[in-house]
């Protein structure tokens, strides 16, 4: 390249200038920080998880613990479609963020009592899914309508 930055799009947010960004700075993904932490936390736990996982025994690894991994990365392309759609399309979506949660939760029970998973990374795996449930739960609740009806 001749110039440095020449072959930077319009508005990528990776202009010339230090710092620069497309979208305002107190959002990511055209949505409020607040509103995709739960995106960031999925990918730390996606990334801590596949390292627990390498270390399954090799017949708990290729069932269970290929099992797992597949729904922790189902959990964060739910949630990243979810910061992506409009708001009224985004409760499905949470719904099922918040059942993949519950999947995992027993799946990571399970990792444990089969002693694939020692117990302090048990406690440390229960941890973060509860954050990451509460995180999602948060969201669903902030997005409500007022007055809408949620239940029977």
């Amino acid at each position: 390249m001749s110039q440095a930055g020449s072959a930077v799009a319009v508005g990528s947010g990776g202009g010339s200038q230090p710092g620069a960004r497309a979208c305002g700075a107190p959002k990511i993904f055209g949505r409020k920080r607040a509103e995709v932490a739960v995106v960031t936390a999925v990918h730390e736990y996606a990334a801590w998880w596949t390292l627990k996982v390498a270390k399954f025994p090799k017949d708990i690894k290729h069932s269970l613990g290929q099992r797992s991994l597949e729904l922790v990365l189902e959990l964060l392309e739910t949630l990243v479609e979810a910061a992506f759609v409009p708001a009224p399309e985004r409760p499905p979506l949470l719904a099922s963020a918040n059942r993949q949660v519950e999947r995992l939760r027993h799946l990571t029970r399970l990792a444990h009592a089969t002693a694939a998973l020692p117990h302090e990374s048990y406690a440390h795996a229960s941890a973060y899914l509860d954050d990451i449930g509460k995180q999602i739960g948060g969201w669903a609740r902030a997005k409500q309508v007022p007055g809408a009806s949620h239940g029977p």
